[in-house]
C-alpha cells in the first residue's frame, strides 16, 4: 500500500507574484516542504501539482520524479485544495486506488514543516483505525468566547457576553488550521472529497512552528522568525 504526498502549487498569486517559487532567504520557498518529505522517508511518491512548467522543471531539479499538470479550471484563486488533490490522485501514473493507503497534501510555503513533524503525524494517522485524518494545528492566541466586534453603530461590543468576565484560563481552548499540511486516509478521502475528514486528529504546532504568509509583510516576519529559529537551533548545538 502507497502513502503518497501531493504539493499543489500554481504559479499564479496575485498578493506576491510566484509565490510558490519566489525565494525564501535565498532558495525557492517550495524546495523547504520538498525537501522535508524526502528526508522523512515516508512517502512512496511525492507529487507536485501545477499549472505551470517552470514549478515542474524545479521541482524535478529539487529530486521528484512526479509532477501533475492541472488544467486552468482547477488554478484560479478560488478552487478550493482538495478538487486539486482529487485530481492528482486519479491521475497517478499507474494509479491503483486499492493501492494507495493514505495522501499528504503539503502546502509549497510550508517552510517551518519538517521530516520528524511528517513522521509524527503520520504515525498518529497509522496508529487507529478510527484516525481518518491528522492535520496541522495552531491554539488561538486568545479566547474565541472572548471575541470583539465592531457593531453597525461602530462599538466594540462582546460577540458572546456572557463570558465577559470569564477568565481566560478558565474557558476551552480553540484551535485553528495552521495551513501545513493534511494526512488523510485514502479511501475516506475520495468519498468525503475534503481534508476537514470526519474523525480528524490534530498536531498541535507551537506559535514559532508555522506562519502564514500572504502578503509582503508576512513574508518578511516569516523570514525573521525562520532566522530567529535556525540561530536557536545551531546555538543549542553549540552549548550541548
Amino acid at each position: 500500500m502507497k502513502n503518497i504526498a501531493i504539493i499543489p502549487a500554481r504559479i499564479g498569486s496575485k498578493r506576491i507574484p510566484k509565490k510558490n517559487i519566489k525565494d525564501f532567504l535565498g532558495t525557492p520557498i517550495i524546495s523547504y516542504p520538498i525537501t522535508a518529505a524526502l528526508q522523512s522517508n515516508i512517502f512512496d511518491e511525492i507529487i507536485v501539482s501545477t499549472d505551470s512548467l517552470e514549478i515542474a522543471d524545479l521541482a524535478q531539479e529539487l529530486g521528484l520524479d512526479c509532477f501533475e499538470l492541472r488544467p486552468p479550471a482547477l488554478s484560479d484563486d478560488h478552487t478550493p485544495t482538495a478538487p486539486v488533490v482529487e485530481h492528482a490522485v486519479r491521475h497517478l501514473s499507474k494509479y491503483d486506488e486499492k493501492n494507495i493507503s493514505s495522501i499528504c497534501c503539503i502546502y509549497p510555503t510550508s517552510v517551518f514543516v519538517t521530516s520528524v513533524i511528517l513522521k509524527d503525524a503520520y504515525n498518529k494517522i497509522s496508529s487507529s483505525s478510527d484516525n481518518r485524518s491528522c492535520y496541522s494545528v495552531l491554539e488561538n492566541d486568545a479566547p474565541i468566547l472572548r471575541s470583539q466586534r465592531v457593531n453597525p453603530a461602530g462599538f466594540l461590543e462582546m460577540l458572546w457576553p456572557e463570558h465577559e468576565l470569564s477568565r481566560t484560563q478558565d474557558l476551552e481552548p480553540t484551535y485553528k488550521d495552521a495551513g501545513q499540511f493534511y494526512f488523510m486516509d485514502a479511501r475516506t478521502f475520495l468519498k468525503e472529497k475534503k481534508c476537514y475528514l470526519s474523525n480528524s486528529m490534530p498536531y498541535v504546532l507551537n506559535k514559532y512552528q508555522a506562519h502564514d504568509i500572504d502578503t509582503s509583510e508576512d513574508w518578511i516576519f516569516a523570514e525573521l522568525l525562520y532566522k530567529s529559529m535556525q540561530n536557536l537551533i545551531t546555538t543549542s548545538d553549540i552549548d550541548s
